[in-house]
C-alpha cells in the first residue's frame, strides 16, 4: 500500500492512531526498504561495522541491524539523546538528523537531497506509534 499522506499538525496524534493500526511490517517495507536500504545504506555510508569512516558503526544494511542499531540507542554526536526514541519522534536523533534540527552535525542524507516530508513523515509516524520491529 502506499505511504500515509502527510500529516497537518492539527490532526497528526488522530491520523498517525488512525495509521498506526495496521503497522503490520510497516517497518520492514516502508521504512527500511524504501528509506533506510536507499537512502542510507546505500550510500555506503551507514554500513555498518565501525571503523575509521564509521566511528559508531550504525548499519542500516537490514532490518534487524537497523533496529538494534537505532531504537534506544544514544546517540554518539548526543549520547543523551537517543537515536529512536519509541513514541516520541521530536525527541529522536533520527528525524532531528532528517529535519536538519539537530544541535551537532548536517542534515542527512549527507551529499543527497534531503528526504521529503512526506517520507519524514512515514518515519515519524512510526516512531511515535512506539517503533514497532
Amino acid at each position: 500500500p502506499p505511504p500515509p499522506p502527510p500529516f497537518s499538525s492539527r490532526r497528526r496524534h488522530t491520523r498517525y492512531k488512525d495509521w498506526s493500526r495496521g503497522l503490520g511490517d510497516v517497518y520492514k517495507r516502508q521504512i527500511q526498504a524504501s528509506i533506510f536500504a536507499v537512502s542510507c545504506a546505500f550510500s555506503g555510508c551507514h554500513s555498518g561495522p565501525a571503523g575509521p569512516g564509521l566511528p559508531s558503526g550504525l548499519d542500516l544494511t537490514s532490518a534487524d541491524a537497523s533496529f538494534a542499531s537505532l531504537v534506544n540507542v544514544a546517540s554518539v554526536e548526543v549520547p543523551t539523546v537517543l537515536r529512536v526514541a519509541p513514541g516520541d519522534a521530536d525527541a529522536s536523533y533520527l528525524v532531528q538528523k532528517l529535519e536538519g534540527t539537530a544541535a551537532v552535525g548536517g542534515q542527512m542524507p549527507v551529499g543527497s537531497p534531503p528526504l521529503d516530508q512526506a517520507t519524514i513523515d512515514i518515519v515519524r509516524a512510526w516512531i511515535d506509534s512506539g517503533a514497532a520491529r
